[in-house]
């Protein structure tokens, strides 16, 4: 999904459906680059201490009655009890009648099984939370050309209406806040050409939002293109490698190495420029370049026939 021109075009209104929550969701659902949300992050931090700060006090309380339990428990057989077998206190708190004799009464004994059931239930929202919060923390903010395709469409209503109103018309004013669910391969040359050369790869098969020159593109030619070229580079690197080499095949070993030494170099920066390659991908890619050039040195592969 891209588009080009000025914002400030009209959007499209589509006569079967309300221009609003309906033309926006067919909008989304189109294309899953376009699926981009506020993340409510002020938010969700004010949650994660609101959650915190009521399992903080329901750990105080617990404290408090184990304090107690810990500071009377000297001849007490029933609270030593308890501490040790939860059955015993909870056959405590279903009895009909106080067990003060015993050292512990009901109503002291419900009070802890409360607790224990509002921390069970605290304890595992706040967990929840932060699981919840450290997987979105995961999810990327949208890409630029993602981003100004839907601020596009979401802008372009007639008399500078949003698509939405209300307080939805904002939800775009933080980009910052904003996460991208799904999010297109990201190594630089396919980047490149989205960015730049997307409109060559659109899908004629659908045009949408023609008049906001919005535009969809097949991604699976964009990356058949950008395979192609990144593996012309390195077959170019390789093979003008050992053309130089073979130039300069009774040349120094000093001229030769140096010349092993910078494509080796290019074929490293060109694999860790055009590719998402990880540094251990670089390396290896590198070394076994290196490698390949070495043994068509010292095996006097080249037209000559010379060595090291």
């Amino acid at each position: 999904m891209a588009s080009h021109g000025d914002i400030g075009q009209r959007r499209y209104r589509d006569p079967e459906r309300l221009d609003g929550f309906p033309a926006l969701a067919n909008f989304i659902g189109e294309d899953s680059e376009a699926e981009i949300f506020r993340r409510f992050s002020r938010l969700g931090a004010r949650n994660l201490l609101h959650l915190q700060s009521i399992v903080n006090d329901l750990e105080r309380q617990l404290n408090e009655f184990d304090k107690y339990d810990a500071e009377n428990a000297a001849g007490n057989l029933a609270l030593r009890q308890t501490a040790r077998t939860y059955s015993y206190l909870r056959t405590i708190a279903s009895t009909d009648e106080g067990n003060e004799q015993d050292g512990i009464s009901k109503e002291q004994a419900m009070e802890r099984i409360a607790l224990h059931k509002q921390i069970t239930i605290a304890i595992k929202d706040y967990r929840e939370a932060l699981i919840q919060e450290q997987q979105l923390l995961s999810f990327k903010n949208p890409a630029q050309r993602p981003l100004s395709t839907f601020q596009r469409y979401f802008l372009g209503g007639e008399k500078d209406e949003t698509v939405l109103g209300g307080p939805d018309e904002h939800i775009l004013d933080d980009p910052r806040d904003l996460v991208a669910l799904a999010s297109l391969d990201s190594d630089r040359l396919s980047g490149f050409l989205r960015d730049n050369f997307g409109w060559c790869f659109r899908d004629r098969k659908r045009p949408l939002q023609q008049n906001l020159s919005i535009f969809y593109f097949n991604e699976s030619r964009i990356q058949l293109v950008s395979n192609i070229i990144s593996t012309i580079f390195c077959a170019i690197l390789l093979i003008g490698a050992m053309a130089v080499l073979s130039i300069l095949i009774n040349r120094s070993w000093k001229i030769r190495l140096g010349v092993v030494a910078t494509f080796t170099a290019l074929f490293a920066g060109v694999i860790g420029l055009l590719t998402h390659a990880r540094r251990a991908e670089v390396f290896a890619s590198s070394a076994a370049d290196a490698a390949v050039l070495v043994v068509y040195v010292s095996g006097g592969l080249g037209p000559a026939g010379g060595t090291v």
